[in-house]
């Protein structure tokens, strides 16, 4: 089932433009940690897909080293038009 979302978001959401391998690598790599205080620390690094699944996606704050709840929120609310 993984394997089939992960084509769907490569073919109609990403238009072919990120290999599934890349969306995997990105999932595999994408680390945010919660603070005591509800605030999360973005422990991930920048990469190539990391910027085109931000721009694609208009997620803004996706590369935030500084995350509060609601910007997590917003994150996980994020539509997948395609």
């Amino acid at each position: 089932i993984s394997l089939t979302l992960m084509r769907l978001l490569e073919l109609k959401v990403f238009e072919d433009e990120i290999p599934a391998a890349q969306l995997f690598e990105f999932v595999r790599q994408y680390n945010v940690t919660e603070n005591y205080d509800l605030t999360y620390i973005n422990n991930s690094t920048w990469s190539r897909t990391f910027e085109k699944i931000k721009e694609k996606l208009g997620l803004s704050k996706l590369g935030n080293v500084y995350l509060s709840k609601k910007d997590m929120d917003l994150l996980f609310q994020t539509e997948l038009d395609y």
